[in-house]
């Protein structure tokens, strides 16, 4: 995720901050959701 509005999105639509999406999935979308996602 490059964009700021993605990661503002992300953030907010999981509930957590740029450092945990960043460790845990990088910059995949699909793995953001999988990973994260209730």
């Amino acid at each position: 995720m490059h964009e700021a509005h993605e990661v503002k999105y992300w953030t907010k639509e999981l509930g957590v901050d740029k450092d945990k999406l960043q460790k845990t999935v990088g910059n995949s979308a699909a793995a953001v959701r999988k990973e994260l996602a209730a």
